[in-house]
């Protein structure tokens, strides 16, 4: 649905609420309660109907693969559908508290902080997924993955972090990021030991020191086994 749609469809409301004798606050909250169970109800129907097209798109294939069994094992469509929810939630939002000035602005700004989240987790289930198919390959049997998945979660929190931020305080995202300019050295004391990890998984995977099923000793720190995880740490 467009925003024209919208736009007609609670004019359409607000009409027949007239033609019924309503006037001032009677009018103003009958439309409102009224339009968000009708927006709530909504929600829901569109929600299911998305989640559940993406399903049996899937699963009108011939064959199941490593990677249809990630998309449900880490939900990744109720993710998606998400995002289509959040969609309407901010169109609908000018037009429900379009009586309620302040109450739109704080609504609007927590339908901009649901959309980020619900990009971020359906980002977080895909990667999830992804990781997964790549981990149940022979040809990335041996690579430290889940480093990666990690180094590309953390940067992904910070711009949802930093993209937040910015809705709430209504500055640009570039100013939050200028912000944290001072605080960088902070941020890299923090993150220390998650950069050291990243480096050295990088530079274990570029010359091929260690493979996961490798077989390691070191008799220094009594450590000797086998390699099942490369990660971030």
């Amino acid at each position: 649905m467009n925003l024209l749609e919208f736009q007609s469809i609670f004019n359409e409301l607000r009409n027949i609420l007239s033609r019924q004798g309503l006037t001032g606050n009677e009018l103003i909250y009958a439309y409102f309660f009224i339009g968000l169970i009708g927006v709530v109800l909504f929600l829901f129907i569109t929600i299911f109907i998305t989640r559940q097209v993406f399903i049996a798109a899937v699963k009108s294939a011939k064959t199941k693969s490593d990677w249809q069994k990630a998309l449900f094992e880490f939900r990744v469509f109720r993710a998606f559908a998400l995002i289509f929810g959040a969609y309407i939630i901010y169109n609908v939002v000018p037009y429900l508290f379009i009586d309620f000035k302040t109450a739109l602005f704080y609504a609007l700004i927590f339908a901009k902080i649901y959309i980020v989240l619900a990009v971020m987790f359906a980002v977080n289930a895909f990667l999830n997924a992804l990781v997964s198919i790549m981990e149940a390959s022979k040809k990335y049997a041996d690579k430290p993955i889940r480093s990666y998945k990690q180094v590309a979660k953390i940067v992904f929190y910070i711009v949802g972090f930093v993209l937040i931020l910015s809705i709430i305080l209504g500055e640009s995202p570039l100013y939050v990021f200028g912000g944290f300019g001072a605080v960088t050295a902070v941020l890299i004391l923090v993150f220390r030991d998650p950069i050291l990890g990243f480096v050295a998984s990088v530079q274990m995977s570029a010359i091929d020191l260690v493979r996961v099923g490798d077989w390691i000793t070191v008799e220094k720190y009594g450590a000797d086994g086998e390699v099942t995880e490369i990660n971030l740490t």
